[in-house]
């Protein structure tokens, strides 16, 4: 079965909106921007349409690439008082730390989990605020009735953005997760790849999964997004989806699904704050 990403964002959305809607005011998402680049100014576009349709106002600053560290956390410091959920747009300058800066950002506002404070919070299992990529393949699973429990799971990849956090809910959920990178053995990584129930990638390269290296039946789940030739491409290759029960496309898969579940967040996070203050909710 493969997934269709935009369906399911959409539904999403409209979940989303309805809620927002029913709400004192709408809930406010801040993106802090810096710099001007034509990839991230792509995604802060979808992410603004997206709001939109979801009932949730955004508030972008953007700063220059010249931004040093102090004036950045200045600007978080603006949007913290001026909105319910915040994100950076990554990724930063290079010459800028970008964990220190995100994890300025405060737990209760933090739509992406990127902040240590909010990542621990949600590495705890504790946390009703799921990273988006978790949110999203959360979502696949529990409408497509994949249980998760006692499965021998593999997440290719350990960043920040994807395999740390998917490792730790894969885990939470029961399953029995390992992790794949370019330091495990070709041995050991094909014999992981081979006996997995699950899968999840996310490292950004391209075809870099084989129809050969999974098992009929797999499912996939491709979080890796990646350029070749000029097409936008995962990191699982297409012909995988003729051999796995459940199999997420590059581009149309996680990826929408992802975007909507930020605007999930954002308002979880606004109403979570309402409570907090104890103001009427609906």
């Amino acid at each position: 079965m493969i997934i269709d990403g935009n369906r399911i964002a959409k539904d999403i959305i409209g979940v989303v909106s309805a809620r927002a809607k029913a709400l004192p005011r709408a809930p406010r998402l801040g993106v802090l921007v810096v710099g001007e680049h034509p990839v991230i100014a792509s995604y802060v576009r979808k992410k603004e349409r997206r709001a939109k349709d979801a009932g949730v106002d955004m508030v972008i600053e953007k700063l220059p690439d010249s931004a040093t560290e102090e004036y950045v956390l200045l600007a978080l410091a603006t949007l913290t008082k001026a909105t319910d959920a915040l994100i950076v747009q990554l990724p930063l300058p290079p010459d800028l730390r970008t964990q220190y800066i995100l994890s300025h950002i405060k737990r209760a506002q933090d739509a992406d989990v990127l902040g240590d404070d909010a990542y621990d919070f949600f590495d705890s299992g504790k946390s009703n605020v799921l990273p988006p990529v978790v949110g999203a393949c959360a979502e696949i699973c529990m409408r497509h009735n994949i249980s998760i429990e006692g499965k021998k799971a593999v997440v290719i990849g350990s960043g920040r953005l994807v395999g740390r956090p998917i490792f730790s809910w894969l885990t939470q959920e029961g399953a029995f997760p390992r992790m794949v990178t370019k330091d495990t053995n070709e041995d050991e990584r094909k014999k992981l790849l081979h006996d997995a129930d699950i899968i999840v990638s996310g490292v950004g390269k391209c075809r870099s999964l084989k129809k050969d290296d999974v098992r009929e039946g797999v499912v996939v789940l491709d979080a890796g997004t990646s350029e070749e030739s000029g097409t936008i491409g995962g990191d699982a290759d297409p012909e995988i989806a003729s051999i796995s029960s459940l199999f997420t496309p590059v581009p149309g898969g996680i990826g929408p699904i992802t975007v909507a579940y930020l605007f999930h967040n954002t308002v979880l996070l606004c109403e979570e704050e309402l409570q907090r203050r104890g103001k009427p909710l609906y």
